[in-house]
């Protein structure tokens, strides 16, 4: 399944509950790290493989969310399971070093 393009908090809350594993990718579109993530993220998550959702949050769009996580810098990829965030990375990373953050 692709990741999912969140657009507000209460969207957010839904997938935290609905899911046990949430792997959220923060990023910005003038952000030139971000857009090279983007690739990535969309492999890691369009693969049977990973037994989470995707979700991309944009900071400049949810800023409150963004600041519950501290988020400092972008990208940042927070990874939430049963309701409680389980590992933080941010920066620019490759298709193995996402996959073993999400597992």
């Amino acid at each position: 399944m692709a990741a999912i393009e969140i657009n507000d908090v209460e969207q957010f809350a839904e997938l935290i509950t609905a899911n046990d594993k949430v792997v959220i990718d923060f990023w910005a579109p003038w952000c030139a790290p971000c857009r090279a993530m983007m690739p990535v993220f969309e492999q890691v998550f369009s693969s049977d493989t990973v037994n989470a959702t995707g979700v991309k949050a944009n900071v400049d769009e949810l800023p409150m969310l963004a600041q519950k996580f501290g988020i400092r810098s972008i990208p940042a990829i927070v990874v939430i399971e049963n309701g409680e965030v389980k590992a933080q990375s941010s920066g620019l990373m490759n298709e193995q070093a996402l996959r073993e953050l999400v597992a």
